[in-house]
């Protein structure tokens, strides 16, 4: 890989937490979180303490998010009420 995957994660739950960390592992950490929203920011912050991300922006907004500087992913985990909402803002600002 020519450089590392910057991903944004909408939802910190357990869900997320599995999810992303199966993805660190198995990249060799060539993915890097840069940037979450979750509406508790208690379980944003378990979450990249969870992945050993803690260089990573916790948002006030999932457009935050999904806007912050060097995103190319985003990942969607909120509930499934929000995906629409969610991945459609994300595939407007160009992200995978």
């Amino acid at each position: 890989m020519s450089g590392k995957i910057k991903v944004a994660v909408i939802a910190c739950g357990g869900r997320s937490k599995y999810v992303v960390s199966n993805l660190l592992r198995d990249s060799d950490r060539n993915v890097e979180i840069v940037s979450v929203y979750d509406p508790d920011k208690e379980v944003a912050e378990g979450a990249l303490k969870h992945w050993e991300s803690p260089e990573a922006r916790i948002c006030d907004s999932y457009e935050e998010a999904i806007n912050f500087p060097g995103v190319t992913w985003v990942m969607v985990f909120s509930p499934n009420a929000y995906h629409c909402e969610h991945i459609l803002a994300a595939f407007a600002a160009g992200k995978h």
